[in-house]
């Protein structure tokens, strides 16, 4: 199994409610900048190249989506015990420059998983998949290997 930045038993904030009201009153493009900014821990300036983007009309569509995602992870509660039984080996990705509850999130489920390796990925944050896919395919390669 191959994870990045596992969202697993992290704790949302104020900023998602702001998010899911985003969405209920119609504006996608507030709520992706809301939750790229203040839930995932994107900067501004990176958020502000995503508009120029031309799938960025797609990310706008599939935000509505997102809240759900976030409601069923809420659900799950912030206990990793659930996992102690995943015996598979783990990859866990993670970039250095990416928000704290993620960095966090990560390293707790690598201490609760049996057979979990993580790996850093130098200067990336939560995008490195766009941003550094190369370097991504190396790590997910040498796992594999």
């Amino acid at each position: 199994m191959i994870l990045y930045e596992p969202p697993a038993g992290v704790v949302f904030g104020r900023e998602v409610e702001d998010y899911r009201q985003a969405i209920a009153a119609g504006e996608p493009e507030k709520a992706l900048e809301i939750g790229i900014t203040k839930i995932v821990g994107v900067p501004q300036t990176q958020f502000e190249a995503m508009r120029t983007n031309p799938m960025f009309p797609m990310f706008k569509a599939l935000a509505p989506g997102w809240a759900r995602e976030i409601q069923q992870i809420e659900k799950l509660g912030t206990s990793l015990d659930r996992y102690r039984a995943i015996e598979s080996p783990v990859l866990m990705l993670v970039g250095t420059e990416t928000s704290d509850n993620l960095k966090d999130s990560t390293t707790a489920l690598s201490r609760v998983l049996k057979n979990a390796r993580v790996s850093e990925l130098a200067g990336e944050g939560h995008l490195a998949l766009r941003t550094a896919p190369a370097l991504v395919a190396e790590r997910v390669r040498e796992f594999l290997t």
